[in-house]
């Protein structure tokens, strides 16, 4: 059971987990709780777990965040350490169907359209 089950009266899919070796793991709610509002406050310190709260209750609609952008560190990760080197290594190891990459692209667009070049054409088309 996750967090999320105490903020949703029905089952509800929160994300799906795509790992490199091919198998994919879902996340649901349990109905624990009567829907009602719920507002989350994040600031440019949010990461982590923290980040990934926010992100999967907000795309399907369930709460509004409130605050500034996050740092955008919402990736589990896998450590590895490389004792010869004295080094360990967090590397990102999945990634989930939310539509980050979506998003960061039509934000990417977006850029793009806003920044004219000297010769009154769009830059980067």
């Amino acid at each position: 059971m996750t967090l999320q089950s105490y903020l949703f009266s029905e089952p509800k899919h929160m994300v799906s987990t795509h790992y490199r070796s091919g198998r994919v793991e879902q996340t649901w709610t349990r109905p624990m709780s009567p829907d009602h509002p719920v507002y989350v406050l994040i600031n440019r310190s949010t990461s982590s777990a923290g980040e990934d709260f926010a992100t999967t209750l907000q795309q399907p609609g369930r709460m509004v965040v409130v605050g500034e952008r996050t740092r955008g560190g919402a990736h589990p990760v896998k450590f590895v350490r490389f004792t010869e080197l004295c080094i360990e290594m967090s590397i990102p190891n999945t990634c989930s169907e939310a539509r980050a990459l979506d998003i960061a692209h039509e934000h990417a667009l977006w850029e793009l359209l806003d920044r004219p070049s000297g010769n009154g054409r769009l830059t980067g088309l």
